[in-house]
């Protein structure tokens, strides 16, 4: 990974095609070489870094807790982050997203990164690019030509940082702008909670101006979402309301939820992602997992698949087929690592599943 921030005087450069043949560094000292160097230069940007990252053939690996911080931007995984050949660039050129300026601080990744946890910007003040600071926003995009998506629920604290947490986000763009006219609510709180073989979404706002309606998402692999249900806004309050939305055609596996918050002039931002995992009865299984050639289904008959896809860990499609091929599906052509499997059948059920290329 390379890291590089523009009008900065001293840049970090880190590529991970790297010479090194145990992922401990201080097991291998021989080894010291200026590559070496500069792996032990990228431990200075972490928190209680010893330890808290590794290197192997799939890429550098930092450790879920590990907060890992570029000039302002600190990005601290739920789950353990592989990062393979990138670059992370910071710019003080603002961007419009719906004829607003953001901050004067935009960052950008050159590849997406697929990311679960808490993401925080720091600013100076001298940085708002005249946006109010307790009004703003993380604003974020996997694809910039294609729109920003704005999350509600956002914290700004008193050190100047703006804040908040993410489930499966494929991030490629992220900075942070005013919303104070762009919601139509503030979201303060969104859980998701299995309960039996349904799931209970509940959220909370604090402040409904001109709102109209909260659609409620579902997705089984957070590219392709569905709309399952709306409630009404109140649509002017500044007292705490509280909304609960209960899902009953769940699917197997992993089940993610988002809200779209609407106004009356179709001004709409979403929620950050939710997620809740079910096992239901005769469910689909894969194997082997780990798979090192071919894969293959239990419990379903393939002849009632209508779609099959795989995404690798950045959330790009890496396999694509109509039908599920009666002898598996060929990894041949996939590298080492983790990927996610996801089946549509006839009767709408999709399902997806994770397992490892060996």
């Amino acid at each position: 990974m390379k890291l590089c921030s523009e009008n900065v005087p001293a840049t970090l450069h880190l590529h991970l095609n790297i010479d090194i043949k145990a992922s401990n560094y201080w097991a291998n000292r021989k080894y010291f070489t200026m590559k070496s160097i500069l792996i032990l230069l990228f431990f200075m940007s972490f928190t209680n870094a010893f330890a808290q990252l590794f290197i192997d053939k799939n890429g550098m690996t930092i450790i879920n807790g590990t907060i890992l911080s570029v000039d302002g931007l600190a990005l601290t995984p739920d789950n353990n982050l592989t990062l393979s050949v990138n670059l992370l660039q910071k710019s003080d050129v603002p961007i419009s997203i719906k004829s607003k300026q953001t901050i004067n601080k935009v960052y950008r990744f050159t590849y997406p990164v697929k990311f679960t946890g808490k993401a925080l910007i720091g600013f100076k003040l001298t940085e708002l690019n005249v946006n109010v600071k307790n009004n703003r926003q993380i604003a974020h995009a996997s694809i910039e030509s294609q729109g920003f998506t704005i999350l509600a629920g956002s914290t700004v604290n008193n050190d100047n940082q703006v804040f908040n947490s993410f489930t499966n986000l494929t991030l490629r763009v992220i900075t942070a702008i005013e919303v104070s006219s762009a919601l139509p609510v503030r979201l303060i709180d969104f859980t998701a909670n299995k309960e039996s073989q349904t799931t209970i979404l509940k959220w909370s706002t604090s402040l409904e101006t001109n709102a109209d309606r909260f659609e409620i998402e579902h997705s089984s692999d957070t590219k392709s979402w569905k709309n399952i249900g709306e409630i009404n806004a109140v649509g002017e309050s500044r007292e705490t309301n509280d909304y609960q939305y209960t899902h009953t055609e769940i699917a197997d596996g992993l089940n993610y939820y988002r809200l779209k918050m609407v106004d009356n002039d179709g001004t709409f931002a979403y929620s950050t992602i939710k997620s809740v995992t079910f096992s239901l009865p005769d469910a689909i299984t894969i194997f082997p997992n780990p798979a090192s050639e071919r894969l293959q289904l239990n419990n379903v008959s393939k002849s009632k698949v209508t779609r099959v896809v795989i995404y690798d860990k950045a959330g790009q499609l890496r396999y694509e087929n109509a039908a599920f091929p009666e002898t598996g599906i060929e990894l041949g052509n996939l590298a080492p690592g983790s990927y996610i499997l996801v089946v549509n059948q006839e009767n709408g059920r999709r399902v997806s599943r994770s397992f490892l290329k060996l």
